[in-house]
């Protein structure tokens, strides 16, 4: 069967605009959905807006109990201490669990005073 230009126009217009007027609401897929909700979520934890110079920090250093001074990373605007695990913290999350919470929000007083969010 030939159909002709003019003709494969037409049919092609038709199915369109029927497509077009009985399309249905679109529903936001998961990943839009998840992707909404992850940033809302680091909205609301004060996350700093971009650029993010971030640093993982693991090192630890004797006689120290949570993150050195804020200074130790000039250049930086958010500080990740490592690790958590599926069964729990370690390492230097470990250590931030270990602290008060009066020490704990000493710390991050600091850290935001110049600048880091600690996380």
């Amino acid at each position: 069967m030939k159909i002709s230009t003019p003709r494969l126009l037409t049919i092609l217009t038709a199915l369109t605009s029927i497509s077009a007027t009985t399309a249905a609401p679109s529903v936001p897929s998961t990943t839009e959905l998840v992707n909404a909700t992850a940033t809302e979520v680091l909205d609301k934890r004060g996350v700093p807006s971009a650029p993010r110079f971030v640093v993982y920090w693991n090192r630890w250093l004797s006689g120290q109990n949570g993150p050195p001074d804020p200074s130790t990373f000039s250049g930086y605007n958010v500080v990740m201490l490592t690790f958590l695990l599926s069964s729990g913290t370690a390492d230097q999350a470990s250590a931030w669990a270990s602290l008060s919470p009066s020490e704990r929000a000493s710390i991050k007083q600091r850290y935001n005073n110049a600048g880091i969010k600690v996380r």
